[in-house]
């Protein structure tokens, strides 16, 4: 009879239970997928309640909904420890349980990092755009220079002379 491949139990909690981990729904779903068969595949289960769940896990591609899940777990007695996907891939390439305290696994630190970055990128890209702006203004105004010369100057304004202010001389009576 032939045995099943043994499974791995990277993703199993120090009294030898599965580690039950939460995957958010929102991500896209081949990622989630992805994550699920990791956790399976080397020894967890997946958490379908915040509530039972010994870790939740993030997804970086989804900031909005990664800002709102730690909202809602904030309250959490005892709190529910929180990591990136990186740690889970981390933990499986390892074959042990990465160390959740680390700021690389943080999602708070993780989603500072993300928004910084992009707070960078935009910033850079305003500057180019503004640079870019800044070298067509010198070729608009050459433009302009040359379509004043094409056109004919108006005629000059002809105002009419100034009347000559009558003086009023008071009456001797």
């Amino acid at each position: 009879m032939p045995s099943a491949t043994p499974r791995s139990t990277t993703l199993t909690r120090p009294d030898g239970l599965p580690l039950a981990i939460h995957v958010p729904t929102q991500c896209a779903a081949g990622q989630r997928a992805h994550w699920l068969s990791l956790i399976r595949r080397n020894g967890g289960s997946e958490a379908h309640r915040i509530g039972k769940a010994d870790l939740l896990l993030f997804d970086p591609d989804t900031p909005a909904q990664s800002k709102q899940m730690m909202r809602s777990t904030a309250g959490f007695q005892p709190p529910i420890p929180a990591v990136t996907a990186q740690w889970l891939e981390d933990s499986v390439q390892a074959g042990a349980l990465q160390d959740i305290g680390s700021s690389a696994y943080n999602p708070a630190v993780q989603l500072k990092l993300l928004e910084a970055r992009q707070a960078h990128e935009a910033s850079e890209a305003h500057a180019a755009a503004r640079q870019e702006a800044l070298q067509d203004q010198p070729q608009e105004a050459e433009q302009e220079e040359e379509e004043e010369e094409e056109q004919p100057p108006p005629p000059p304004v002809q105002r009419p002379a100034p009347a000559a202010a009558a003086r009023h001389v008071p009456s001797k009576s």
